[in-house]
């Protein structure tokens, strides 16, 4: 009132509504302000709101809100009418939103008996998963289930498992040191969309995309029917079982995921340690059977008759089995993007925290994958398209049957491989809605659900999850050559967007960054043109056709 009095009639002060901020805009519509006096006022209203709620640089009003709700440990739900969400939208975009954002209502009609109780709000009426912090949560989870479901393929033929396996560690080593590079430059979250939008266009944007959102969709596919595999292996059910068990899973992950599940990093963390925890010790196990005890390659009274033929073609491969062997495992890179698009959800400072849990990861899964590829190396464990996983095989060899610890690591597989196709739930919505806002997508994708669910996304992942399980009976060997291309075109165009970025802005150490992201460029770009080569025959065609 103050500054009214001061100005008099030729002041105008207006608000205007965003997704998540709140612009407060001054003008004198009948021209009696200058511009100068104008920026006065507009600086007076700053002063008078204080920092706790002008936003400066990239932050928004919902972020420092988020910021202050986190630091004082409150937690806030928020009950709308007219607004149709607005509020809710920009809470629960905020980054970690799953820590301070308790439960949201919309009412369609203005009518007061449909406002709920209060008190039923912390109750969980709409729990509200933040993707952001899911994807950053479950990266670990995503990297093992691919590295899980590739292993399928690469045991079944085992003379380039080792080679291929040290390839592959070699590898995680430069995209974790490239995607370190994206995480410093874009702190807010960096997806390979995002990144080659700003420093590209509009057109290897798209591209990006719709790699992404065919990676999306196969990580549900491939994860699901590698969780089914493990089940299968460990109760002995037989193929006709899979499509059905399949479905089931997408089904009741559908469901779940429509509701607004609540979930956290915590939640992905214990089935993710528990896997790494049974890999090891399956590792450690086999390496001292093989090295101290001497133990020779799975007996074939093991193998099934299409396993032992498999197991005689294996003993002449050359370079092209390499290839493809190598283009199978190289999808245990995918879940590296996750950490990239989740770095707003890490705590303070989140590159700094973002980039070591990226380190660890790629450190842990490097080993990992090189332990089992040597195992399968020594072990060769052979195995027919209709047979078990292979690692339930090599555990049933190294652990004297299937007692306790051969069905811990089936279980242990089972679970992280149906928790990663769960991250591609909240990946696929919130990069289709992002896509959707810049119009290159149908609007009804940026549409949220009461429950503030992208639920048209969801749907439409598990549909299309659905056609390529019952199109591909459910066998993983034949669902990861389509799962690899996708990757890696995402990754290549992210790294590219990267060393524009680097040539455009000249930030300190910007020479050495360039280098290793265009390092990353190349040997991304390598991969996806290895992919398609290897695999063309087997369907990897089809989503370079896609996308």
């Amino acid at each position: 009132q103050p500054i009214f009095d001061r100005y008099g009639p030729g002041l105008s002060v207006a608000f205007c509504a965003h997704q998540g901020a709140v612009d407060c805009r001054v003008s004198s519509p009948s021209g009696a302000l200058t511009y100068a006096q104008l920026e006065g006022v507009a600086g007076e209203c700053a002063r008078l709101l204080e920092d706790d709620f002008v936003c400066n640089g990239h932050d928004t009003l919902a972020h420092v809100c988020a910021e202050l709700l986190r630091t004082q440990e409150k937690r806030v739900a928020v009950v709308e009418t007219a607004t149709g969400g607005l509020l809710s939208n920009a809470f629960s975009e905020s980054c970690g939103a799953c820590k301070f954002f308790a439960a949201a209502w919309i009412i369609r009609e203005l009518d007061p008996d449909d406002a709920p109780d209060p008190d039923d709000l912390y109750e969980g009426l709409v729990d509200r998963l933040d993707a952001v912090e899911a994807a950053s949560g479950a990266s670990g989870a995503s990297k093992a289930a691919a590295k899980q479901a590739l292993l399928e393929a690469l045991f079944r033929r085992c003379s380039a498992a080792t080679a291929a396996g040290l390839v592959i560690a070699v590898t995680l080593a430069i995209v974790a040191f490239s995607y370190r590079q994206t995480i410093h430059a874009y702190p807010s979250g960096g997806g390979a969309y995002i990144v080659a939008r700003d420093n590209l266009g509009e057109l290897p944007a798209q591209i990006a995309g719709a790699a992404l959102l065919t990676d999306y969709i196969l990580t549900v596919a491939v994860s699901v029917a590698g969780g089914v595999l493990a089940i299968r292996t460990a109760t002995g059910l037989g193929r006709e079982w899979a499509v059905p068990l399949c479905l089931i899973c997408i089904a009741v992950m559908t469901i779940m995921n429509l509701r607004g599940v609540k979930e956290s990093g915590a939640v992905f963390a214990g089935p993710t340690y528990f896997y790494v925890l049974m890999l090891v010790i399956l590792i450690v196990t086999g390496l001292y059977r093989i090295f101290v005890q001497h133990v020779g390659p799975i007996p074939e009274s093991m193998l099934s008759e299409e396993a032992r033929h498999v197991a005689t073609l294996g003993k002449s491969l050359g370079l092209y089995m390499l290839l493809r062997a190598f283009s199978s495992g190289a999808v245990a890179l995918s879940g590296v993007e996750a950490v990239s698009n989740g770095v707003p959800a890490f705590k303070k400072p989140e590159s700094k925290n973002a980039s070591t849990t990226l380190m660890w990861m790629a450190a842990i899964l490097g080993s990992c994958f090189l332990g089992v590829s040597i195992l399968g190396s020594h072990l060769k464990p052979f195995r027919g398209e209709h047979d078990g996983n292979g690692l339930g095989l090599m555990a049933e060899y190294l652990y004297g049957g299937r007692g306790v610890m051969f069905w811990l690591t089936m279980i242990a597989t089972f679970m992280i491989l149906i928790l990663a196709a769960n991250t591609a739930y909240a990946d696929f919505p919130r990069l289709a809605s992002i896509i959707a806002r810049d119009g290159f997508l149908p609007r009804q994708f940026f549409n949220r659900g009461s429950r503030l669910v992208f639920s048209n996304g969801v749907i439409f992942l598990a549909g299309v999850a659905s056609v390529l399980i019952i199109a591909f009976n459910g066998d993983i060997s034949k669902l990861i050559p389509l799962y690899a291309f996708g990757v890696f075109c995402g990754f290549t165009l992210s790294q590219t967007g990267m060393v524009r970025h680097h040539l455009r802005h000249r930030e300190p150490r910007w020479r050495l960054s360039m280098v290793i992201n265009a390092v990353g460029a190349l040997t991304t770009g390598l991969i996806a043109v290895i992919v398609v080569v290897s695999k063309f025959s087997e369907g990897a065609w089809i989503p370079a056709l896609l996308i």
